[in-house]
């Protein structure tokens, strides 16, 4: 079995299930390093944060409960303004904005 580096700078490693691990100088388990949370969402994701089901979402948004926008036809929502939304009791009532392809 090869010698894990002893570093506590080495780079970190991607194994095949594509997480990242750090490997530092102290023997034991290394630190997992996990991709930092996707800031824009699309209407399944944002359903999966939400934990609730994309119809459901995609009804808030149309009617302007849910912060975001649409962009060519699909829906787009921050993470950070949904997680706010939610934690202000989804106290948002503003339009949905849409945007449209330049030509």
């Amino acid at each position: 079995m090869p010698a894990e580096p002893t570093t506590p700078t080495s780079a970190p490693q991607r194994d095949a299930s594509g997480t990242f691990h750090l490997r530092q100088g102290a023997p034991g388990p290394s630190p997992v390093l996990v991709p930092a949370p996707t800031e824009v969402l699309t209407l399944q994701d944002a359903a999966v944060l939400l934990q609730v089901d994309t119809g459901a979402l995609r009804r808030l948004a149309e009617a302007g409960e849910l912060p975001g926008r649409q962009i060519g036809g699909h829906w787009r929502f921050s993470r950070w303004a949904v997680l706010d939304w939610l934690a202000q009791g989804g106290a948002t009532h503003r339009a949905p904005t849409r945007l449209r392809r330049a030509s």
